[in-house]
């Protein structure tokens, strides 16, 4: 149900997939498909002539160097993200905590003047959702 945008790179970068989507499956979950995509290799066509720009037949080289992948998390997200997730501590800081098979895990705030709109972007990174 997730709308992704998927570009191969130009010029000095040639070689490299930019994925891009919103809210949608975290990372972990896109790499695990898009891995099989990546450092496939190719047969390079004859070689005429004497160029540096050239690759001779008979050697292997990468199609794709590799995949960079950007989420966005929507506002909407965030919002749930901060009403579902976020919790407050009696010193006023803010930590994320998130259900995982083996347990709650918690996500502690960087610093103590953290504010619960950060935690909740910093949560939604590990979480997946519906767009």
């Amino acid at each position: 149900m997730t709308k992704f945008r998927v570009r191969m790179a130009r010029g000095t970068a040639a070689g490299w997939v930019n994925v891009e989507w919103t809210d949608g499956p975290d990372h972990l979950h896109v790499m695990a498909l898009l891995s099989m995509f990546e450092s496939s290799q190719h047969e390079a066509p004859a070689c005429e002539g004497a160029s540096p720009w050239r690759i001779c037949a008979g050697e292997a080289h990468w199609v794709r160097e590799g995949i960079v992948t950007s989420r966005e998390i929507s506002q909407d997200a965030r919002e749930k993200v901060q009403r579902e997730n976020v919790r407050q501590a009696d010193d006023g800081t803010f930590y994320g905590m998130i259900d995982t098979p083996k347990g709650p895990r918690i996500i502690p705030a960087p610093s103590q003047w953290t504010t619960a709109e950060s935690v909740a972007a910093r949560v939604a990174r590990d979480l997946s959702f519906q767009s």
